[in-house]
């Protein structure tokens, strides 16, 4: 697992957060696991995310970005079957193995702004499916 050197250490950081807490789940892997691959000083990742709780939050904050920006882009689907078309292929890519926020969702609710990250995303999620 490579990163991009030539990002930002928080970017660094979340790119591999992404992909970690996503294929081996949040309560799996450690802050010193993503410090290494991203290659970050301890320091440098406290800097960014005061703690692991605050790199969950950015990272399904940014999940959640992504997930919309990927429904509305490049044009906005003309009706909602063109939407979960666009919601149906991405939820198929091989790379998928669920919803990143139900998966966290399922296994921590104790920190209510990721509580209501994860709640919103679902709630999102359900009205595509009226």
């Amino acid at each position: 697992m490579r990163v991009h050197q030539k990002s930002s250490p928080r970017e660094r950081i979340l790119e591999v957060a992404n992909r970690l807490f996503y294929a081996e789940g949040v309560r799996a892997t450690g802050t010193e696991k993503i410090m290494s691959i991203a290659e970050v000083a301890k320091a440098t990742f406290y800097r960014h995310f005061e703690s692991k709780d605050a790199l969950v939050l950015a990272y399904l904050e940014k999940r959640e970005s992504s997930s919309l920006h990927y429904l509305s882009q490049p044009t906005h689907p003309k009706d909602l079957r063109e939407a979960l078309t666009k919601f149906e292929q991405m939820a198929n890519w091989p790379e998928i193995i669920g919803c990143p926020f139900l998966r966290y969702r399922i296994r921590n609710t104790r920190i209510p702004p990721i509580r209501s990250i994860a709640w919103r995303s679902n709630t999102k999620t359900k009205l595509l499916t009226i």
